[in-house]
């Protein structure tokens, strides 16, 4: 099972009064498939990535956009396997 990793790198507002969460995303030990972003009870966030792979080693920054406010304690980072384990 892919060992992801991530780094919260930006949190903040931005001059429009959009929330920014900047996230450094790598996997650790193997190949991931279809890592995704989810952030729960937030129907309205904007990824600049959601859904990609990583080959081990990679990483990869992805930045989200909201109008609210976005609690990077709430963010998790899955792949596929993670689905198909639900």
């Amino acid at each position: 099972k892919p060992d992801i990793k991530s780094e919260l790198l930006i949190c903040a507002k931005n001059k429009d009064g959009k929330h920014i969460i900047e996230l450094k995303i790598k996997s650790e030990n193997t190949y991931a498939r279809m890592v995704n972003i989810e952030v729960p009870g937030k129907d309205y966030v904007l990824y600049s990535d959601n859904f990609f792979d990583l080959s081990a080693g990679e990483e990869i920054i992805i930045k989200l956009l909201s109008d609210k406010e976005i609690n990077p304690d709430n963010i998790k980072i899955k792949t596929w396997i993670d689905n198909w384990d639900t």
